[in-house]
């Protein structure tokens, strides 16, 4: 990751000499040349903003197509002489065969209660195309071993004895559904939901005191598990967005806690409550759908 540090280093310098000094400007770059299916890139955002305002960045929930977010590095904000400086490394996958693609990722600008979108100038990648080399046929004309010697094969199988099995057995389970199939059914969600929530709790683990990359990859944990229980796009959503939907609005402080952290850098000595915060909510949905379950 050494030629990542450095293309922060760099870009930053180039902000520098670029931009005016009361000027908001994000400066995009990929670092590498080329990109093959499936394989991971690197994509630089390096920020030059007046000391104190307030810049949200895309996090793993924006939508980075055509390539799919697999992870960030950032760095924490550099200021000095009333000038900060803020940089991040994204890790990318592409599953794409275009010729060239291309991504040009934004800043947003807090203003109050208003945000503006500012964009990076748009940079490119060259779809590098992986040659197979087929072994070679030998010219030579392959000598068959020919085997003359009859050998019979019996093929014996009862067919009436398997029609009959099959109705049998198609006769019982349409009784069995008949008499208990919406219990079962019933049965069956509450299993799984059961078993859902408790792998979420098993995983759903953090630090006295998390950084910003531990704080974004739980935060992302539990946006999946909530999308999967109630069907809402919380992945989709951003801490603003969630404010204003009607269930998620207690949860606006612990959110904007764990959002300080993730991208200013700032460690909260209430960040761990935070989370335990989110916990408690999805303790309460797992409650609430196991009696809507319950109730058909």
């Amino acid at each position: 990751m050494s030629r990542v540090l450095f293309s922060i280093i760099a870009m930053t310098l180039v902000i520098h000499y670029q931009c005016p000094a009361q000027e908001v400007r994000p400066v995009g770059k990929f670092l590498e040349d080329s990109v093959r299916i499936g394989m991971p890139v690197h994509y630089s955002l390096a920020i030059r903003s007046p000391k104190g305002t307030k810049l949200l960045l895309p996090d793993s929930t924006y939508d980075f197509r055509p390539f799919e977010y697999n992870g960030l590095q950032f760095s924490p904000t550099v200021s000095r002489e009333g000038i900060s400086y803020d940089s991040v490394v994204y890790e990318l996958l592409s599953f794409e065969v275009d010729t060239f693609q291309t991504l040009a990722l934004p800043v947003f600008l807090i203003q109050g209660k208003d945000s503006t979108k500012i964009e990076a100038d748009t940079d490119s990648l060259a779809f590098s195309h992986t040659v197979l080399t087929l072994p070679k046929v030998p010219e030579e004309q392959v000598v068959l071993k020919e085997d003359t010697v009859f050998r019979q094969i019996a093929l014996r199988f009862n067919y009436p004895y398997l029609l009959i099995g099959s109705a049998i057995l198609f006769t019982l389970g349409l009784m069995l559904y008949l008499s208990f199939g919406k219990k079962l059914v019933i049965m069956y969600r509450l299993h799984r939901l059961k078993k859902q929530h408790e792998a979420f709790l098993s995983s759903f683990r953090f630090s006295d005191r998390p950084d910003g990359q531990e704080s974004n990859t739980v935060l992302l944990q539990w946006k999946k598990y909530m999308e999967q229980l109630e069907g809402l796009p919380y992945t989709k959503l951003s801490t603003k967005e969630m404010a204003l939907q009607r269930g998620t609005a207690e949860l606006s402080p612990s959110l904007k806690t764990i959002d300080r952290t993730i991208y200013g850098g700032h460690q909260d000595e209430h960040l761990a409550k935070s989370f335990a915060k989110l916990r408690e909510f999805s303790n309460a949905k797992f409650k609430q759908k196991a009696v809507q379950i319950k109730n058909g």
